[in-house]
């Protein structure tokens, strides 16, 4: 007697379609991800583009960011000197 549900080619079909279900689902996923990072982008802009308080906390953060880096090889060198 022939038994169907151990018939190797419909294994073998059903692993192949199960694996190209998961080829597809890990395709999906790389391109949300693409899609969650360029909305980050796009809200971070529009908050820099406003005048609340992320624009102003931001811009905050980049001034004393380039104080820093003007400063602290001075201090670092004063610090070497003496």
């Amino acid at each position: 007697m022939f038994d169907e549900t151990h018939d190797p080619a419909t294994a073998m079909r059903q692993r192949r379609q199960e694996a190209e279900a998961q080829i597809r689902a890990k395709e999906l996923r790389k391109v949300a991800q693409g899609h969650v990072l360029m909305a980050g982008f796009e809200a971070y802009g529009n908050g820099m583009n406003g005048k609340g308080l992320f624009a102003k906390v931001n811009t905050a953060a980049k001034w004393g960011l380039i104080w820093f880096a003007m400063i602290a090889p001075i201090l670092l060198v004063i610090d070497q000197r003496w």
